[in-house]
Order: C-alpha cells, then structure tokens, then sequence
C-alpha cells in the first residue's frame, strides 16, 4: 500500500469526525472507567460526542491542533475512505509547566496495518512540524514504544497519564536534527 493514500487535513473531511471519534474511542478509551469499571452506554456515547467536539477544534486554521487523515484515493469524493489519523496537540501536564507539541492519535485501520501507513502518517505529521518551525516532538505510548523508536524516536522516560504507566518519547525536526 506504500504510496497509494492520501493524507488530508481532518476539516477538508468533516464528515469523517464521527468516524475518527470512534476510531479513537474503541482504541484507547474502550469504554472502560478507572478501575476497569465498565462504562454505560450513555458515557460511552457522552465520551464520543466529546472527542468529535474536541476533533472540530482542529479545523481552526491555527496550526495547532491539527489533525490528518490517511484515505484511499479516490476521484469521487464520496468513494473516499479515511484508513488513519494522526494529530498535533498541545499538552500541559503540570502547571508549572509550558505546553508542548505532542503528536498523538496515531490510529491505522486494523486492515490498513503493516503497510506502511503509519509510517506515511508519521511523516507527514513530522514534515507538517518542520513546516511550522518546530524543532522537537513528543509522543506518549503505552505499549508502542519499540515502534516508535524504530523510527527514530527517542525514549526519555517512563511516566503516568490518566493513571496509566507510559513512556514518553521524543523527536527532533527540523534543521536541529
């Protein structure tokens, strides 16, 4: 598949944001509460709206939040199909410190998987930084971390998100690499 998609601004597909949503939800929420309490249907769908909002601020034209999407071409652009999604956030995890650039969101459609489009996405999203004259990213990964470091990432440490032990990592863009 290496060189058969397309990548786009999430805001050129409005209509895949409930798409991307779910994408989202199912991979790292999966509809579990702390403690591994099941959530209810409500929460669950309460949980989802939230991440379509919080997508829509994407479409800003600020350069950050920025989310892409990975889609089979098409001529007809309803005959499009969004296979991934990558996004550049800003995160604050403590007060005293400034926000950052972090890439997150990196999501392939289980049958769009080993073949190449994360990479594509990745690059995308690291082209689109240099782009914007950002000299370094971070990412946090649960259990990804050897993926990521494959590619250049550099492990810096392990810490805690929302409870759960992560690792962190970090790239740098640009002509500082």
């Amino acid at each position: 598949m290496n060189g058969t998609i397309e990548i786009s601004h999430l805001r050129e597909f409005p209509q895949w944001v409930k798409t991307v949503a779910a994408w989202h939800h199912q991979e790292w929420l999966r509809s579990f509460r702390a403690g591994g309490e099941r959530a209810s249907r409500e929460e669950v769908g309460a949980d989802i709206r939230e991440r379509e909002h919080n997508l829509r601020a994407h479409f800003d034209t600020d350069p950050i939040p920025a989310t892409f999407i990975a889609h089979l071409p098409s001529v007809a652009e309803e005959a499009r199909v969004p296979v991934g999604s990558v996004s550049l956030v800003f995160y604050q995890f403590t007060k005293s410190r400034k926000p950052s650039e972090w890439v997150t969101n990196l999501f392939v459609e289980p049958e769009h998987r080993c073949r190449g489009v994360g990479q594509q996405l990745l690059n995308y999203i690291e082209t689109y930084a240099e782009g914007h004259g950002l000299a370094q990213l971070r990412l946090y990964t649960r259990d990804k971390a050897a993926y990521y470091q494959k590619r250049d990432w550099t492990f810096t440490h392990n810490g805690l998100v929302q409870g759960n032990a992560v690792s962190v990592l970090e790239k740098r863009v640009g002509a500082e690499r």
